[in-house]
């Protein structure tokens, strides 16, 4: 499907259809015992990156929906690294909406469900963390969160990396670089006279 901007009404339509019916699906499964949803890791593995491309189509708010609604369900079902790329979608859902402090309290969630357990997922959520916090102007917080992810990253093997950033190791450690030399022009940008020089 091409991204919404450029959709057809008929590709709206049926986009917004099936959005409906997998928040209807979430639902049932979240009024589900939990004993009963073992399936649930297997779906995680279409979902998760179901969020990117909403994203990537233009359906921000349709990845902030599914996503937060798909949260309590891998908090349940234990499933922490599932989780924590969820709430990296909520938060960067919430960035993209400038609602930067719920972005933040939701990235603190994550934190504290994650108890500092070192993971590609988690390294990726305290990246979005500094991207909030960049858009701010908080950057010794933004770059201290970049610097935390790179150290957590730098110290994990590269198994998980896609699943859960999307890109290898290496492109997510470069990424951090770019975000902060990114942190860097904007604190240039906003300062005056020999900082800004």
């Amino acid at each position: 499907r091409p991204p919404l901007t450029e959709a057809s009404d008929y590709e709206h339509e049926i986009h917004s259809i099936q959005v409906g019916r997998l928040m209807d699906v979430f639902s049932s499964v979240r009024d589900l015992p939990t004993e009963r949803r073992g399936f649930v890791a297997d779906w995680d593995a279409i979902v998760g990156p179901l969020f990117h491309k909403l994203f990537v189509l233009g359906a921000d708010i349709d990845r902030f929906t599914l996503a937060e609604a798909w949260r309590p369900i891998l908090l349940a079902d234990g499933l922490t690294d599932g989780y924590l790329r969820a709430t990296a979608a909520v938060a960067s859902s919430l960035r993209n909406f400038y609602h930067h402090e719920e972005a933040l309290e939701v990235c603190q969630e994550g934190r504290e469900v994650a108890r500092n357990s070192p993971s590609a997922a988690l390294a990726n959520l305290i990246n979005m963390e500094g991207i909030v916090l960049s858009g701010l102007g908080q950057f010794d917080l933004s770059e201290s969160c970049f610097a935390e992810a790179m150290h957590m990253a730098e110290g994990l093997r590269d198994e998980g990396f896609v699943l859960w950033t999307r890109v290898k190791r290496k492109d997510f450690l470069n990424r951090l670089s770019l975000n902060v030399l990114d942190s860097y022009l904007k604190r240039g940008f906003r300062s005056a006279g020999k900082e800004r020089a």
